[in-house]
């Protein structure tokens, strides 16, 4: 018995949905549904610029310690979702 949820994305959003655990599509802004209990949102990825804040440790040519912090500006590209959740799935824990 398949069973419509509804469910919404915000402007400046994309969904991906999953049929049976395997990508099915990407919903845009707007009113949406899944059939469960086959389909499920699995994630939504903001199209909004982010930062990044990275701890960098470098040694001079003097051989002294400097730490910095490195503020990485980033923005998922419209027709890269897929790569932006399935291929870098973690940002953070690769910084």
């Amino acid at each position: 018995m398949c069973i419509p949820c509804f469910f919404t994305i915000s402007t400046a959003e994309s969904g991906v949905i999953e049929r049976n655990g395997k990508f099915s599509r990407l919903v845009q802004p707007g009113l949406s549904f899944v059939m469960c209990p086959y389909e499920q949102l699995v994630g939504r990825l903001s199209f909004r610029v982010q930062q990044l804040d990275v701890r960098v440790e470098t040694k001079t040519l003097d051989n002294v310690f400097l730490t910095a912090v490195v503020s990485v500006q980033y923005q998922i590209l419209r027709e890269k979702v897929y790569d932006a959740f399935y291929v870098s799935r973690n940002l953070y824990s690769q910084a």
